[in-house]
């Protein structure tokens, strides 16, 4: 975030598994404490991802006399200034966890990522002219040169993406994989666009210095062959039956002929539903996501769909959405429901779908507390 941003984005929710800090990177007070408020929820960091360096807003670009001095200032001060600050604070709090534990952090590495690093920028680009990129061409350098005096094993290295992000993603870890790539430091790599059959490639397209190995072979191990794509198709089942018309779907206008349909949904349709998957040999593949009160209701029907062998997940009881409740009714309602599956089923389930797909703040912390998976 920076200075001329609007503060508006809201508190992150409560999780074991995620911890969100929102921070100005440009300075460097605020990223020390950023680093140290997340070394001490998770312990030693060894990993720093820097996404997005010396990316900027170029649907603007001026001549050099029009140019806005505030944007030039804005672009160095976030691509150059606010990733040396991020990097200088990480690798000093890795040295205070060295001096501590009087041993080396396993897999200390620094990835830089962004489509700006090593493509050429239009001249009248902030980010060309305040010289981004070529700066911080040098500060990987110099990083590099310097980290084995802190720790013989660690690494930097920079990509270059014009990629979809599950492709950044994993070339990504790839570069941070100490296993992977434990032995290049100071490497620029860039994804290729997806060749004709879906395949993309990772290329190194400039190297720096690196350890106990030849260019060639650098080349080789950094060369990654995506897999073609492939459609694939989930199946799931919502058996909503007579539920759907008591929370989500209550309204005064609700007539004896829509409770009428929830049963036919019930009795019928979810019974003619399953005849077909076993037919299509899908039976054993699907999801049903069943409210508390279709297991209640149709315990015959529900029974049916538990022995064809398919996944039961969670649905709500009555259909209800999460803002129809007070936190409290939220917890005893899924509580309720995982008792009812694992009743049927012998075990707790594993996936839930929010009624109408809505969830509220404290909804995934309160998944994470009963072990749901998704």
């Amino acid at each position: 975030m920076n200075d001329d941003e609007e503060d508006t984005a809201l508190p992150f929710p409560e999780s074991t598994n995620f911890h969100g800090i929102q921070t100005d990177i440009g300075n460097d007070d605020p990223s020390q404490v950023a680093l140290a408020d997340a070394r001490g929820h998770y312990g030693p960091i060894n990993i720093l991802i820097i996404p997005n360096a010396a990316i900027t807003d170029e649907s603007h670009t001026f001549p050099i006399w029009e140019t806005p001095l505030h944007q030039w200032g804005l672009t160095y001060r976030m691509g150059v200034q606010g990733t040396l600050a991020i990097i200088r604070n990480f690798l000093r709090l890795a040295k205070t966890d060295q001096q501590k534990s009087e041993a080396e952090l396993p897999n200390l590495a620094i990835v830089i990522s962004g489509t700006d690093l090593t493509r050429p920028q239009s001249p009248t680009s902030p980010a060309y002219m305040s010289g981004t990129p070529g700066v911080l061409h040098g500060l990987v350098q110099a990083v590099s040169r310097d980290l084995q005096f802190l720790n013989s094993k660690a690494r930097i290295n920079v990509l270059a993406h014009v990629s979809k992000p599950e492709g950044i993603g994993r070339a990504i870890a790839y570069l941070a994989s100490h296993r992977a790539t434990g032995h290049i430091s100071g490497a620029y790599a860039s994804i290729s666009v997806p060749n004709e059959t879906g395949a993309e490639d990772i290329q190194v397209t400039n190297m720096g210095q690196h350890q106990g190995t030849d260019t060639a072979n650098l080349l080789s191990d950094l060369t990654i062959k995506g897999r073609k794509h492939r459609v694939r198709i989930a199946l799931s089942v919502d058996f909503d039956a007579i539920s759907a018309h008591l929370g989500t779907g209550k309204h005064p206008n609700n007539n004896m002929a829509d409770y009428s349909q929830g049963i036919f949904a019930g009795k019928v349709g979810a019974p003619r539903l399953l005849r077909l998957f076993k037919k299509l040999g899908l039976a054993d593949k699907m999801t049903w996501f069943i409210p508390g009160h279709s297991m209640e209701t149709f315990p015959a029907e529900v029974q049916q769909i538990v022995e064809s062998g398919c996944e039961i997940a969670l649905h709500g009881y009555s259909h209800e959405g999460a803002y129809q409740m007070t936190t409290e009714q939220e917890s005893d309602v899924l509580q309720k429901c995982i008792d009812l599956a694992a009743k049927l089923t012998g075990k707790k389930p594993v996936g839930y779908r929010a009624p109408l797909y809505q969830i509220r703040e404290t909804t995934i912390p309160l998944l994470e507390k009963y072990g749901f998976e998704y």
